[in-house]
């Protein structure tokens, strides 16, 4: 959400930009803005297919690989890392965690994908675990571990380290074996609705009297200033967004009704 919001308002600055230095150049408001928007259509269009193809080939990087695993579970993640264990290790899931079996050395490795950090009440159910198969050491997959996690493994006499996503990126990348990149349509679906949900939020009625606010000011501005036509296409497409933004019809919430607040009798 956050990169389609930057995604947009990026191109938005670029063609206001273009048309105010095209505008002091050329003195001719409209083709200005025609020309500002094909300079900023070719651009993107040009990033897309060329600059940014080597992102789009490596769509599963690690903030992605997290968010894969973090949407499927830990019992998930735990299942498709031992597959991709080396067999030297003897490998083996239970539940949501990894046996590791090699001579007389156990050890555990604990995927924990989570969006809040690792409690010290998850850090005592890997020291109970450890202890039932008489493990001597506890390995974390996470995102990011938090350094109070380690000081409550050496209060309870465990050792325990930690392998972050990007490690576990790097190893899966290295045998070929990350997830696939989800189907083309879904991703362009996903766009769509993140589009959609984009627009709700930033042409809202709320947003439109704060756009008039904005255009009230900039004219106001405009009579103090030398540089006029500069403020009045400011005013004027912050006008043009503001009634965007009034007509657009609001957004229905959700419930259907049920979380309505009636009125007493």
């Amino acid at each position: 959400m956050a990169r389609l919001t930057d995604y947009i308002a990026l191109r938005i600055i670029a063609f206001l930009a273009l048309t105010a230095v095209l505008y002091s150049s050329l003195e001719n408001f409209i083709l200005s803005l025609i020309l500002s928007a094909v300079i900023v259509a070719v651009a993107s269009v040009l990033y897309g297919n060329f600059f940014a193809s080597k992102i789009k080939k490596e769509y599963m990087n690690a903030e992605n690989l997290f968010r894969h695993f973090l949407i499927r579970g830990n019992a998930f993640a735990a299942e498709y890392l031992c597959k991709n264990i080396r067999a030297e290790y003897n490998p083996a899931q239970i539940d949501d965690y990894i046996l590791l079996e090699r001579g007389n050395s156990k050890r555990l490795i604990f995927p924990v994908f989570k969006y809040s950090k690792i409690s010290k009440d998850e850090v005592l159910k890997f020291y109970r675990l450890a202890e039932k198969h008489a493990a001597s050491e506890v390995i974390i997959v996470a995102k990011s571990v938090e350094r109070d996690i380690f000081l409550t493994a050496r209060d309870l006499n465990i050792t325990l380290s930690a392998v972050k996503i990007r490690a576990i990126y790097r190893y899966l990348k290295s045998l070929d074996a990350l997830p696939p990149r989800p189907a083309p349509a879904k991703i362009k679906k996903q766009r769509l609705e993140n589009l959609k949900l984009v627009g709700g939020s930033v042409f809202s009625p709320k947003n439109g009297r704060r756009l008039l606010f904005s255009t009230a000011l900039t004219l106001l501005v405009s009579f103090i200033t030398p540089l006029k036509t500069y403020y009045y296409i400011l005013s004027s497409i912050s006008f043009i967004l503001a009634a965007l933004c009034l007509f657009m019809p609001e957004r229905a919430s959700g419930g259907d009704g049920v979380f309505d607040i009636k009125k007493k009798r």
